[in-house]
């Protein structure tokens, strides 16, 4: 795929397309002296995680980057964004659960339509391929958030309905067509975090 479709699909297809994802953070391949997700007594429940397990799974975010929905959503923009060369996906993967699911509609050359999701390493992978390419941004332009407070539970939740555009070059980001994406957030351990997100 040619970087100009490129410019007009990713935020379409799912914040950038995935390829094969990268081995070293799966969690069936746990490094040495690290523990794997503790098992939950729910046995319909995939992983769990303490805030424990989390801070050994994900790098330590910018304080500032998971301060509020609004200032994650912005994050996961400028994270995503470079100069063509070696990505350091460090500050991007510290914005997301290690099981966040991302989602989209893509339309194949015959024109079906399919639903396809994808995990946090592919999504790491697709962007490390991109930056070894070219140079991209990505601009979030409005974030719209709602909050969904359940204080009888102690959780904080949110939805945001974020704007933007993504391109090759900065003055792509003025002149495409901007798209919408869905960003659900959940409050844990003094920070949010993203646990979806649909383009």
């Amino acid at each position: 795929m040619n970087t100009s479709k490129l410019s007009l699909n990713l935020f379409v297809i799912a914040f950038l397309v995935a390829f094969l994802p990268p081995s070293t953070f799966s969690q069936d391949k746990t490094p040495a002296g690290e523990d794997k997700a503790p098992t939950s007594p729910q046995p319909w429940v995939d992983t769990s995680y303490t805030a424990e397990q989390l801070s050994k799974l994900v790098p330590a975010a910018r304080p500032e980057d998971v301060s509020s929905p609004e200032a994650i959503v912005r994050a996961m923009g400028e994270s995503s964004s470079g100069h063509k060369g070696d990505w350091n996906s460090d500050r991007f993967r510290s914005l997301f659960l290690p099981n966040v699911l991302f989602s989209y509609v893509f339309t194949q050359s015959d024109g079906t339509k399919v639903v396809s999701s994808l995990s946090l390493d592919k999504m790491v992978q697709a962007l490390t391929e991109l930056l070894q390419k070219t140079d991209w941004y990505v601009k979030v332009d409005s974030v719209h958030v709602t909050m969904i407070d359940r204080p009888t539970q102690g959780v904080k939740l949110a939805n945001a309905d974020g704007i933007g555009g993504e391109g090759a070059k900065q003055s792509d980001l003025e002149t495409i067509p901007h798209t919408r994406s869905a960003t659900s957030l959940i409050f844990f351990n003094n920070r949010w975090w993203i646990a979806s997100q649909i383009w």
